[in-house]
């Protein structure tokens, strides 16, 4: 009886964790992008879905990054929350 209620209770911690792990992922990760590096003026600019405007346009000059980091900005780097772009922008600008 009681190694019953232990595996019904293991099995419903499974399903709560597994519950969990798919919605954090759906929130954080498994979203859809949210923001795109590219280039205005120069600068490297940070540029929402619409991709119209920039929403902020930072102090990183292009002429002062490699070329490779270059042509992904003219490519445009995506990046799916705001700590993932605070990530890249760090990145370029070290």
């Amino acid at each position: 009886m009681r190694l019953g209620i232990r595996i019904v209770s293991c099995v419903a911690l499974v399903a709560i964790a597994l519950t969990m792990a798919v919605f954090t992922a759906a929130d954080f990760g498994g979203g859809e992008m949210l923001y795109t590096l590219g280039e205005y003026d120069g600068n490297v600019a940070v540029f929402t879905l619409d991709g119209t405007k920039p929403v902020e346009v930072t102090d990183i000059a292009l002429a002062s990054l490699r070329q490779a980091d270059r042509d992904m900005i003219f490519s445009g780097i995506s990046a799916s929350s705001q700590r993932e772009l605070q990530e890249l922008l760090e990145d370029l600008g070290s």
